[in-house]
């Protein structure tokens, strides 16, 4: 093995400066701790722990391969991953609006420096561990994962470079055009009172429903992004029409023209100056979502969504936008909702439609006719066609193929 490059390892990871988080990353911070013991000539009982570490840091590096459709050198790019995910005060500046800092500031020679070490960290041959632990494993260089699709575009892209100053050039174009941190990467956020963070969700909304509504959702939605002045936007329906979903949907679809829905509660509006010191600065498009409204709520809160809908008049200034959920029909709300959307019921057909686009994206291979037949049963017996209807539907499809 070669030893100098296991050196290299531990001094380089040690000595990052600007990225100095990424050393306490789990497959970094194991990997130290294996070269460690292998350089200082590891007794036995030390190589059965390194042999524990080595199975630790596989099963994360195979999780988040399929997690996230990679295949190839899964060390490689979850490396790759992890940088472009960092926050920090460089990845920030770029995220920020105005850009990255200019080339001669000084906090740009410590990121240079930085970049010769990840470039060293993500090009390191983790199959020298594996050869010295017995297990000459290539897989891990080679890995195919079950899913075929790869979202890793960017991450093929970094993986080609061959010089700091190249990467150095790329993780600004990602910072700029994504960001860093929960608010770069999650297109959901939520507010614990203190700080922002990502929610993982799983939007299920296709065309089919409510097609005209979430048409003027996103036209509005359009406006905001392309400067203008929009409408906040009242959404009504029941309990499981999909309201939240919609919403979601359009974090989804506008992630990289910079939007992100930021899911509040009306009660949190009493702490507007916190949360607008949260994204302040942040290139990006904030929908200020509030879920499942009730009239109670809006009357007590009535001044600071009017301050909200101040912030949504300052046209191309404005980087917040006000959207709200309610199953009410009661909210009385003159000067703030300037597009009030309701939505009907699902009908028999888009029910059916709904429930095999969620077959299909759970990976089961069931005939339109079998869904439809079980379907018209299901509705009849349960007399109710709402979007979380259908989930409950699927999933007892789901449990159905589990017991067989």
């Amino acid at each position: 093995m070669a030893e100098n490059d296991l050196m290299d390892f531990v001094y380089l990871l040690d000595g990052l400066i600007i990225y100095r988080n990424i050393k306490t990353d789990p497959v970094l911070h194991k990997l130290k701790e294996i070269v460690n013991n292998i350089i200082d000539n590891a007794r036995a009982e030390e190589t059965l722990e390194a042999h524990s570490q080595y199975c630790d840091l596989l099963a994360i590096l195979i999780e988040n391969a399929e997690k996230n459709g990679l295949s190839g050198n899964i060390y490689k790019k979850y490396i790759i991953g992890r940088i472009l995910n960092d926050e920090n005060i460089y990845s920030n500046m770029c995220d920020r609006v105005g850009g990255a800092p200019k080339s001669i500031s000084s906090i740009n020679e410590y990121a240079l420096r930085d970049m010769d070490a990840l470039l060293f960290l993500m090009n390191f041959n983790i199959n020298l561990i594996s050869r010295h632990l017995g297990k000459n494993d290539v897989t891990i260089m080679n890995y195919s994962a079950v899913r075929a699709e790869d979202k890793a575009g960017f991450i093929e892209q970094v993986g080609l470079v061959t010089n700091p100053e190249e990467l150095m050039s790329l993780l600004k174009e990602y910072y700029s055009n994504y960001g860093s941190g929960e608010i770069g990467t999650s297109p959901i956020l939520r507010f614990d009172g203190e700080n922002l963070y990502g929610v993982k969700d799983i939007t299920e909304i296709v065309e089919i429903i409510n097609a005209h509504e979430k048409g003027q959702l996103i036209e509005n939605t359009k406006i905001f992004l392309d400067g203008w002045p929009a409408e906040s936007v009242l959404l009504i329906g029941e309990n499981g029409m999909g309201k939240t979903s919609m919403i979601y949907s359009l974090g989804h679809e506008f992630f990289h023209r910079g939007l992100r829905i930021l899911d509040i509660n009306a009660n949190d509006l009493a702490q507007l100056p916190k949360i607008m010191r949260q994204i302040q600065g942040y290139d990006k498009k904030f929908i200020l979502f509030v879920d499942d409204l009730h009239p109670r709520d809006f009357q007590k809160n009535y001044v600071y969504f009017k301050d909200v809908l101040e912030m949504t008049r300052r046209g191309s200034d404005s980087n917040v936008l006000l959207y709200a959920s309610t199953e009410s029909q009661d909210i009385e709300s003159p000067g703030v909702f300037g597009l009030v959307v309701e939505l009907g019921e699902l009908s028999l057909t888009q029910f059916i439609q709904l429930a095999s686009k969620m077959v299909k994206n759970a990976g089961l291979e069931l005939s339109d006719d079998f869904i439809s037949m079980y379907a018209t049963s299901w509705v009849a017996e349960k007399e109710s066609y709402s979007v979380k209807d259908t989930r409950r539907f699927v999933d007892g499809i789901l449990r159905e193929i589990h017991r067989a």
